[in-house]
């Protein structure tokens, strides 16, 4: 992540482990010192591997230029806690075809005083090069996503995805089903996620290939 920004992060490894015997690592960064703390002490992570090959259904979003007649307000990003995640190691259990993750608000949190209102505004590459697709499942209070993508590795800019020109963001609320993001041809990916943290906050996203 430093090599392409070109900016020095703070950053710490979690390990993330299932009962299936699959193991992950994530490298979380920043920044500031104090927003990875408060992001990595706000948040729990957990790991979802399946003997199952993940499919490419799901709730798509008009993800064309095409204009739409109301854009959608982009959220206010100037005041969020910034955190970048990456995969560093992804060790798989035998026979597991497929894994996402899950973000919650800490359970350790539950008898503290602390804001509500915090903003964060998380980043991540896909793991993957030449990633299929983006699912993303709300399953309490709402966030709002904007994607970008590259085309290929010598071309350094960023492609933002539009849902319907000119919104690059959109709001996802809690539903039955995932919402997917179809890439039929891109090198690299980037997700990002902007959310005001919540004691009931937990969504599910998972990168396919």
């Amino acid at each position: 992540m430093e090599r392409e920004s070109k900016i020095t992060y703070f950053k710490k490894d979690v390990i993330l482990k299932d009962a299936n015997g699959s193991e992950i690592v994530m490298r979380f960064a920043s920044e500031k010192q104090e927003h990875l703390d408060m992001y990595l002490a706000m948040h729990d992570f957990t790991l979802n591997s399946s003997f199952k090959t993940s499919s490419m259904e799901g709730i798509t979003g008009n993800t064309d230029e095409t204009p739409v007649r109301k854009p959608v307000i982009a959220p206010d990003l100037s005041n969020a806690i910034h955190v970048i995640s990456e995969r560093v190691s992804t060790k798989l259990a035998n026979g597991i075809k497929s894994y996402s993750l899950t973000t919650a608000a800490s359970k350790g949190l539950r008898n503290t005083k602390i804001s509500k209102s915090a903003p964060f505004y998380l980043e991540e590459v896909s793991p993957p090069n030449r990633p299929d697709g983006y699912k993303i499942k709300v399953n309490w209070d709402m966030v709002w996503l904007a994607m970008d993508f590259r085309e290929d590795w010598y071309n350094p800019n960023w492609v933002p995805v539009y849902f319907g020109y000119p919104n690059a963001w959109k709001q996802l609320y809690p539903s039955s089903e995932a919402f997917l993001i179809a890439f039929p041809n891109c090198w690299k990916a980037k997700s990002k996620i902007h959310y005001n943290w919540d004691w009931t906050f937990n969504y599910t996203w998972q990168w396919l290939s």
